[in-house]
């Protein structure tokens, strides 16, 4: 195989440390569906066709459990499980058949040089259609990850997994796997994990409305503006059951708009809405407007 590598971004899974109160937060007010469960874990699905792109787990601490990428076939998972063990990357789980609470098909996975554990399957169950809601995230668009060596993590992508470069800054580095502009973005950081989780709506308008719908259940909006962020409208929750003491800070949402959008038509990409989650150390919320599509497939 001359081009072995993953080719889309399937789902990400979360340690979480009240899972009835997570699980409230992420079907009640971010709209996803659960689609099955085991004890301590469940599985959500978003408007899309994919088995699930969100599975939440109980555990002592708020972190990230892992991150599945997609492969074409079975074939191209044993394959790049012998590229992984020929370049020394730790195999976390040999190939092998997945629970079928999680959809089944076939994988196996590994762990990043920073300590974080991506899952490559393929032949995973799929929906027969999709859910017709254009206020509710229709796909997981990307995740980005803190990293204390971005050089290094971004070696490990595209080595290991085939990801190709499509921007950096001082920063971020933005990866892709897909037509999406990046599937993974690593944050220049003095600790490595996750920063942040973006879903995708149809359209702005989607967006909005599936805004209002956080707002109905006493989220509060708060503009802001500076003159090195784009414009955005974030929502913030005082009565999230993720904002006890105990648990979390209050959940939050943000959109981004302006200075997004504006790039996104010099690129000459197409526009559209994005929700963003933010998961790191508290379990914060959040949701972003805009990202773009790469012009070329990969």
């Amino acid at each position: 195989m001359n081009d072995l590598r993953v080719n889309d971004l399937r789902s990400i899974s979360l340690n979480v440390r009240d899972l009835a109160a997570s699980a409230d937060f992420y079907g009640r007010v971010w709209g996803l569906e659960k689609v099955s469960q085991d004890a301590g874990s469940i599985y959500f699905r978003t408007t899309g066709a994919n088995h699930h792109s969100l599975s939440i787990h109980e555990a002592p601490l708020a972190s990230l459990n892992c991150v599945t990428f997609a492969a074409p076939d079975k074939a191209t998972v044993l394959a790049l499980h012998a590229k992984a063990l020929s370049m020394g990357v730790e195999v976390v789980e040999a190939p092998a058949e997945l629970a079928q609470v999680a959809g089944g098909g076939f994988g196996f996975s590994l762990r990043s040089p920073e300590g974080h554990v991506f899952r490559i399957s393929a032949d995973v169950a799929a929906h027969s259609s999709a859910i017709e809601d254009r206020t509710r995230p229709n796909r997981l668009s990307h995740v980005v990850i803190n990293s204390v060596d971005r050089v290094q993590h971004e070696a490990f992508f595209r080595d290991s997994l085939g990801f190709r470069l499509s921007d950096t800054t001082d920063h971020l580095t933005f990866l892709r796997c897909a037509k999406d502009h990046h599937s993974i973005a690593l944050a220049k950081a003095k600790g490595s994990c996750i920063h942040h989780i973006a879903y995708e709506l149809p359209d702005l308008d989607s967006l909005l409305f599936g805004a209002g719908a956080c707002a109905s259940l006493a989220w509060t909006w708060n503009m802001e503006s500076d003159a090195t962020a784009p414009a955005t409208t974030s929502i913030r929750s005082s009565s999230s059951p993720m904002a006890s003491p105990a648990n979390t800070p209050p959940a939050w949402t943000r959109l981004r708009t302006r200075r997004a959008m504006s790039r996104t038509i010099r690129n000459g990409g197409t526009a559209r809405a994005c929700a963003v989650l933010i998961a790191g150390a508290w379990s914060a919320h959040a949701a972003s407007a805009c990202c773009w599509r790469h012009p070329a497939s990969s």
